[in-house]
């Protein structure tokens, strides 16, 4: 089975199972799956997450926002 197939029944799977229990949708409608194949981009995908507070204006830079985990662990 590829990586591909697997992660399409597993997210099926746990979505349906979710649902049934919660009536409410697990996984987020119209957003784009894909590898990350590089160092750099996983970088760049991380910073992005780490600056969604930021875009909220919940603080003014990612380093403010608390509950960002371990950051400074995370060299940009």
């Amino acid at each position: 089975m590829s990586i591909s197939r697997f992660i399409q029944t597993f997210k099926s799977k746990n979505g349906f199972w979710y649902e049934q229990q919660n009536k409410t949708s697990l996984w987020q409608r119209g957003f784009y799956d894909h590898i990350v194949r590089e160092n750099e981009d996983l970088i760049k995908i991380a910073q992005y997450i780490l600056d969604n507070p930021v875009r909220k204006g919940l603080a003014e830079n990612a380093e403010q926002y608390p509950y960002s985990g371990a950051i400074d662990e995370i060299e940009m």
